[in-house]
């Protein structure tokens, strides 16, 4: 069920009274189908005081730093997808159980969407030009490991990610806004991976785009492949189908909406707020 669905007044009723009864906000929204972050900002607007942290210790809900470490138990939405293909390309996780998202300083407005996704409550720290989310959780790491995150990355390596159908444009758009670039003087995209990713971005670009060659080839330091033309504004426009503010890095998404504007390619189709 989509996160911004509509709350009759049995359910604000039921919600708020099982919060006030010491039920925590992830046991709630598995219940409605939603996200626990979902539940806490539906308490917010209707108005819901949080608990105090004595009042979440008493209740055994208190952590050295909260998280939705569910969160990646099942891919389910857009969002859910978006955000794996995110971490597929930006992030990492280790055998010690740890989830690292290090990103570029001028992107860490993007990077707190994600911590406000997974409910995180954990610090961003900023180091030299980086910034960079990290999150320790068996839980999260685990989850992610089996859908095909590895701990670590080469040209030559990697596992196919498969999500669910009608949700592959969402986790093709996180990889890209990761890993992919948009070219500002050409209709051009540009992803670099490992081996494997790069392939698989490569077979569903040909799916989507039947005019489209593109396949992979390798570079001293990486593999890459490139859409161009015609075929990079039905992509573009198919990768932001559905998409919001909230699912996308807005400064590549105001280069990649020109891709497919003057082509005979509408806008996007936009989920309703």
């Amino acid at each position: 069920m989509a996160a911004n669905r509509g709350w009759s007044n049995q359910e604000r009723k039921d919600i708020t009274s099982r919060y006030q009864s010491g039920e925590s906000s992830v046991d709630t929204a598995s219940d409605y189908d939603v996200s626990a972050v979902t539940i806490r900002n539906r308490l917010e607007k209707w108005g819901v005081e949080r608990r105090s942290r004595s009042e979440l210790q008493s209740l055994g809900q208190l952590r050295e730093n909260d998280v939705d470490d569910s969160y990646f138990s099942n891919i389910d939405d857009g969002a859910k997808a978006y955000w794996l293909g995110f971490i597929n390309a930006d992030g990492c996780v280790t055998t010690q159980n740890r989830l690292t998202v290090e990103i570029s300083q001028r992107d860490q407005s993007h990077l707190d969407k994600l911590r406000h996704e997974l409910s995180a409550e954990h610090s961003i720290y900023e180091r030299g030009k980086l910034c960079s989310l990290v999150i320790t959780s068996k839980k999260l790491s685990d989850s992610l490991k089996s859908l095909g995150v590895e701990p670590r990355k080469s040209k030559n390596s990697g596992r196919s990610i498969k999500v669910p159908d009608g949700l592959e444009s969402h986790f093709w758009r996180g990889v890209v806004d990761g890993d992919g670039h948009y070219s500002n003087s050409q209709r051009t995209i540009v992803l670099a991976g490992n081996q494997q990713t790069v392939q698989d971005f490569a077979s569903w670009v040909n799916s989507v785009a039947l005019m489209a060659t593109t396949k992979p080839y390798e570079t001293d330091r990486t593999i890459r492949t490139h859409v161009c033309g015609q075929a990079a504004s039905i992509v573009a426009q198919r990768l932001y189908k559905d998409s919001t503010p909230a699912t996308r890095l807005e400064r590549k998404y105001e280069i990649a909406k020109e891709y497919w504007v003057g082509q005979g390619i509408s806008e996007p189709a936009r989920k309703s707020k």
